[in-house]
């Protein structure tokens, strides 16, 4: 059924994580292999930083203790800004790629060979330009990234692994809480066939999220008996944070722990220590918010597979923060059966993306059939109630879709004698919205050639097929001429092509200053929806946005009143 495999079939399996990253192998005959660096780890820190004794790009612990270390860069994937190491700009893409040319880098030191395939996972809710950054960053790093696997996938893969011969069906729901993503994915596995059949989740929540809970409680505690904030000195919040990392860890095993550090600060002359009792019920009550939230998207992958909990023969937990007590009895709670960690809950992805590398190479005989987290569809003219309604978005693949499965749609033109079409390709944004301008504009194609003809007559069928690695192809064909146009959805050009042409305006909420003009946006939005246009409006509203990822706080004020002014005499 399997075969052993030399190192030069290796496929590398490499489970990017936002506060850790692991490395695996294959070796044949359902044996896996961490891979361990040269301090013989073989879960490495996520974090990047400069040395700038050595003047040398340093990783893990040793780069939390250089001067601006970049944590958690995984979750600006995608995004078009520039992170500071040293005295060196670079994308979350180029951030990225640094940790996997390290991971290459002890791998091939590790396994006396050269490596250059990979397989790299991401979280189940990445979108297109996620995934396509992972990609350039795996590219940047010396690697051919084979395949692009959500995690929960490569979760569910490690455990199918050790059950291959099993030939019932098995009902699987794999419940993912790592340092900085949250996914829950339903699946059903059968005589080594893997079949996602929903997931969801949250890109933004995650251990270092509890962590940072952690450290301002230590901090406001701290202030209130000393009046010193410690969160002042960058240096010394880092200290704290730490100390709160390993609090937290200790209270997974532990009802309370002692906080404790000799120095912390100084006043009046006299050295101020830290000395502080926690107890898990209060880190629980104060991560209880965040954990509660995930019931909701637990039930939403049951309601995308169209099953109950109690149809469920199996949870797994994945990811290293499902070691708090807490999760495991709202798992337990919400799914009524005890949830179980058969495989190392911190390993276990970078061991199913070992596993799909070889499956790609033959080796291992499992199957995996994936699905798409979102929907993607176009912005089309749909007819409500007699009315003809521009940028309506038009689903033409369903969320929880499988994968390498074409869909397509007919659409007719609207207007007579027309002769092209502007084809905007969406990918949802998870917002119950209608319009198109809620999504995610992906790309744009112009079909020309549409022969002359009344309205309704001329009809053009979009077609998309999305591949295993998050891609999607597009093709558009002209009904009556069978002309057609194909494109790939690149979502890396598209960009870089905003970054040469204007900043990406979508940016605007993740500033530092957005939510002080957050209220007067959404009015102006709402506004220029209802008016189907405005254009000075919108010439505002895109300069405020400008200013407000400028952190120009004095002008965007400015536009903020003037934006204010213009909706007022638009009501009246």
């Amino acid at each position: 059924m399997e075969q052993n495999m030399s190192n030069k079939e290796i496929i590398l399996g490499i489970d990017l994580g936002t506060t850790t990253s692991e490395a695996c192998i294959y070796i044949g005959k359902s044996k896996l292999k961490m891979i361990h660096n040269d301090d013989n780890d073989d879960i490495i820190a996520s974090v990047v930083g400069f040395d700038d004794l050595d003047k040398a790009i340093v990783f893990g612990e040793e780069a939390e203790d250089t001067k601006h270390p970049i944590f958690e860069v995984k979750r600006e994937m995608g995004k078009n800004v520039k992170l500071t190491l040293g005295d060196r700009k670079l994308s979350p893409e180029e951030v990225s790629a640094e940790i996997l040319k390290y991971i290459k880098h002890y791998s091939e030191e590790s396994l006396g060979e050269k490596i250059t395939r990979a397989v790299i996972t991401v979280p189940a809710n990445f979108n297109i330009k996620q995934r396509e950054a992972t990609i350039k960053a795996g590219e940047m790093a010396g690697f051919k990234v084979e395949r692009i696997i959500t995690e929960p996938t490569a979760a569910a893969l490690a455990y199918c692994l050790e059950n291959t011969e099993k030939e019932e069906f098995v009902k699987v729901m794999i419940y993912d809480l790592g340092g900085g993503t949250f996914d829950v994915s339903v699946g059903e596995f059968n005589n080594g066939v893997l079949e996602i059949l929903s997931g969801s989740g949250d890109n933004q929540l995650g251990g270092g999220d509890f962590d940072r809970l952690l450290c301002d409680y230590i901090c406001d505690d701290f202030q209130k008996q000393h009046g010193i904030d410690l969160r002042d000195d960058i240096e010394t919040r880092r200290k704290v944070l730490k100390k709160a990392k390993k609090a937290k860890e200790t209270l997974s095993r532990r009802k309370k722990v002692l906080i404790k550090e000799g120095f912390m600060a100084v006043k009046d002359g006299n050295t101020i220590s830290l000395d502080m009792e926690l107890t898990r019920e209060t880190f629980e009550d104060m991560i209880s918010e965040k954990l509660e939230s995930t019931r909701e998207a637990i039930q939403k992958a049951l309601k995308g597979a169209k099953l109950k909990a109690d149809d469920i023969d199996m949870v797994l937990l994945v990811g290293g923060s499902t070691r708090i007590p807490l999760v495991k009895e709202i798992v337990k709670d919400e799914m009524g059966q005890k949830p179980r960690s058969d495989i190392d809950p911190d390993r276990a992805v970078s061991m199913g993306a070992a596993i799909q590398g070889a499956i790609i190479t033959g080796a291992c005989d499992a199957v995996i059939m994936d699905i798409v987290n979102f929907s993607f569809g176009i912005s089309a003219v749909v007819d409500i109630s007699g009315q003809d309604v521009p940028g309506y978005y038009s689903v033409i693949i369903p969320e929880n879709s499988p994968m390498l499965k074409e869909f397509s749609k007919k659409y007719y033109a609207v207007r007579d004698n027309q002769e092209e079409v502007m084809l905007e390709v969406y990918q949802s944004n998870k917002k119950e919205s209608f319009f198109a301008a809620d999504q995610t504009l992906l790309k744009e194609y112009k079909l020309k050639g549409i022969p002359p003809a009344p309205a309704g007559k001329e009809s053009v069928t979009v077609k998309f097929f999305y591949n295993l690695n998050g891609i999607m192809d597009v093709t558009a064909v002209i009904d009556s001429t069978g002309k057609e146009a194909k494109l790939t959805v690149s979502a890396i050009e598209a960009s870089e092509k905003k970054t040469e042409d204007k900043p990406d305006l979508n940016t605007w909420s993740e500033s530092a200053i957005a939510k002080d003009f957050k209220p007067t946006i959404q009015i102006a939005e709402k506004r220029i929806k209802e008016l189907k246009g405005h254009s000075e409006l919108e010439r505002k509203l895109d300069a405020q946005k400008k200013a407000i990822i400028d952190e120009d706080k004095s002008l965007a004020k400015t536009l903020d009143e003037e934006i204010n002014d213009l909706i007022f005499e638009l009501e009246d």
